[in-house]
């Protein structure tokens, strides 16, 4: 059996010349899994959305918090909605009862009036936002968005 030396552990090979397993990936692999379960404990609802009301308004919107949606055939309590703008967000979690609001049918009438413009609301579940950073991520990739196409509607205007 061939043997070689990678970062000082030694990695068996196969009679085939493929490693059988190799200590320096294994280790790294433990301690990026180690260090992600220490870190990324799940974001609460408050957490959440605090973390959206406060990248919402920094953004210049002026949300009010715990808004009852009912428009046409959607009604649903937002965690954050700025009427004049019509742009709002949503955490859907378990914790807040949220995900028996948000079916896949409300998900899908939200998405239509969002692809003709009528509104922009970011919605995002739980398990899509397992840290702070991945919601802080996702929630300025669509406030950038938002941007992007409010900007593109007042100059063709």
């Amino acid at each position: 059996m061939a043997v070689d030396v990678i970062t000082e552990a030694l990695v068996p090979r196969s009679p085939n010349g493929r490693r059988r397993w190799d200590l320096g990936k294994t280790a790294q692999i433990a301690v990026d899994v180690r260090a992600r379960a220490v870190n990324s404990r799940d974001v609460t609802e408050d957490e959440g959305t605090a973390l959206l009301l406060s990248r919402f308004t920094e953004a210049g919107f002026t949300i009010a918090a715990n808004f009852h949606f009912h428009e046409g055939d959607i009604e649903v309590d937002l965690d954050g909605w700025d009427a004049a703008a019509r742009v709002g967000y949503e955490y859907i979690t378990q914790e807040a009862g949220d995900d028996r609001q948000f079916d896949a049918a409300t998900l899908a009438r939200f998405e239509a009036r969002m692809e003709k413009g009528e509104l922009h609301v970011f919605l995002i579940d739980e398990h899509d936002a397992i840290t702070k950073e991945a919601l802080d991520a996702a929630v300025r990739g669509f406030l950038a968005q938002v941007a992007q196409v409010k900007q593109a509607t007042r100059s063709t205007k």
